[in-house]
């Protein structure tokens, strides 16, 4: 009886933390839906009917992006504004338009998020992609990744494209008897009936989309493995033309107005959105004003998400820093990709206390840098013209999580600008 007693903290113990522990492992489902509008999400009293699911549940359970009118905006960052690009920067996290410019179907030399995750031993075999659009396993560079991409058919709507239905088919299917941990789904109809100046079939494809996103959630929520514990991303790798033609106004819509196409030559093609709900993010529902959102920011924010270890050092450029803003907050602070140390006196240490006798203080929000040093990794800020010594430094590691430093690190750097989507401090990854 005594080592009953004796036994039965440590009984409990086990049975919340474990219980917490299972509770606390994340999957993400992100999906793409090619070259749909922010116009079709957001404008007009047809919005809600025409995208009755994400409208409620990302307003109601999780949040919004990309609503100009409320100057909500979400952009892609590369320069050529087609689908590639996009989806290479949406999954890499970075730009690369000297070697990403067109739809070739050529081996992307950056790696993807699923492609990181997929080298981690927790996600080994748990990561998978199902597209319409046969040049995305070019995309995720599958020979070298060796991820499992699932785009063929015999149904298909054009040559590149197969029908959406297909894949929507072949997602549930994944999600039932893979059970990845992550899953990217790729749709492409209205990218298709787009650039064919099909108005009504863009709109139907949209629609179409909505409901197949809703058919996914219920999966999740009908399987263990994913309920209460799964993330949903949806968002586009471009946007189209801003006109309709002259005659919008009366319901006629030009098949050969701007919105069929898009690329860099066509004004508001680089304009895109994000809608978001699940385990790991607040209820923020339509978002309001704000910086600049950017599509690179969301595989920085599916590696946060699932704690995966986030570089593309092939790429020399800063890595996008996740859209913490929309993040759930989480007991330990996890930033995939850089880490941080400081610089005190001209020397370094991977953790020097931080307080209010370093000279020159911590360095300021984001608003007072003057500029990024590459060479030296190094944050300056000029206040009355003077240069105050830099203090934080940029390097790669592992995580922030266990950092010395981590609470006054939250406290004085991350909190007062989460998720603007800045270069350098901002990407505090580690």
């Amino acid at each position: 009886m005594i080592l009953l007693l004796l036994l039965l903290p440590l009984l409990f113990l086990l049975a919340v933390y474990g219980k917490d522990s299972k509770k606390e492992e994340s999957r993400v489902v992100v999906i793409a839906i090619d070259g749909l509008r922010w116009q079709e999400v957001f404008e007009g009293a047809r919005r809600d009917s025409l995208m009755p699911f994400l409208w409620e549940m990302g307003r109601k359970k999780g949040c919004m992006i990309g609503n100009r009118n409320r100057k909500s905006k979400m952009e892609v960052a590369n320069g050529i504004w087609k689908s590639y690009a996009g989806y290479s920067e949406m999954l890499c996290g970075v730009t690369d338009d000297e070697h990403i410019f067109d739809n070739r179907k050529q081996y992307n030399p950056n790696r993807s998020v699923l492609e990181l995750a997929e080298a981690c031993s927790e996600y080994k075999d748990r990561v998978s992609a199902v597209a319409s659009w046969d040049v995305v396993p070019y995309i995720l560079n599958y020979h070298r990744s060796e991820l499992p991409v699932d785009f063929r058919s015999p149904h298909r709507v054009s040559k590149q494209v197969r029908n959406d239905s297909v894949t929507l088919n072949r997602a549930l299917k994944t999600l039932r008897e893979k059970h990845p941990k992550l899953l990217f789904v790729e749709f492409c109809e209205t990218d298709y009936y787009g650039h064919h100046g099909k108005w009504q079939e863009y709109l139907n494809a949209a629609h179409q989309n909505d409901q197949f996103v809703r058919q996914l959630w219920e999966c999740c929520q009908q399987d263990p493995f994913y309920k209460g514990n799964t993330t949903f991303l949806i968002t586009c790798d471009h946007g189209r033309g801003e006109s309709l033609g002259v005659h919008a106004n009366r319901g006629k819509v030009d098949s050969k107005a701007s919105w069929t196409e898009h690329g860099k030559e066509i004004k508001g093609s680089n304009q895109t959105w994000l809608v978001a709900f699940g385990k790991d993010i607040q209820h923020l529902g339509e978002m309001e004003g704000g910086r600049t959102i950017y599509t690179k920011q969301v595989a920085p924010t599916i590696a946060s998400i699932l704690k995966v270890p986030f570089t593309n050092d092939d790429n020399q450029q800063p890595v996008a820093s996740p859209i913490y803003k929309i993040l759930a907050a989480t007991d330990g602070l996890y930033f995939p990709g850089v880490a941080v140390e400081i610089r005190h006196r001209g020397s370094y240490s991977h953790c020097l206390p931080l307080s209010g006798q370093h000279a020159g203080g911590l360095v300021p929000p984001m608003g007072d840098v003057d500029d990024f040093h590459s060479e030296s990794y190094a944050w300056r800020k000029r206040r009355g013209g003077v240069d105050v010594p830099p203090l934080l430094c940029r390097f790669p590691a592992r995580c922030l999580g266990s950092h010395p430093c981590r609470h006054a690190l939250a406290r004085h750097l991350l909190l007062p600008f989460p998720g603007d989507g800045h270069p350098g401090l901002a990407e505090m990854d580690c």
